[in-house]
């Protein structure tokens, strides 16, 4: 159920989190993958860390932000 909410809100190739200039995302394939030099996103700053936002009320970003900085590069979706 979260996996098909994940995916119709885009999730796939889109920015996760940015941290210490390195980017991270799912890929195509849905696994988790660290762009180093943030050369397909470019780097945001420190203030936006979590990029993923989902406008949906039953989602709760806290609980996202929390999940999102336990995800390791390799994780699949």
């Amino acid at each position: 159920m979260v996996w098909d909410f994940l995916l119709e809100y885009d999730v796939l190739h889109a920015p996760i989190r940015q941290e210490h200039r390195k980017t991270f995302y799912f890929n195509a394939e849905e696994v988790y993958t660290l762009d180093k030099k943030s050369e397909l996103f470019p780097y945001e700053g420190r203030l936006k860390s979590n990029l993923f936002k989902v406008l949906d009320t039953s989602f709760s970003m806290a609980v996202w932000r929390k999940a999102a900085t336990r995800f390791a590069p390799g994780m699949s979706l």
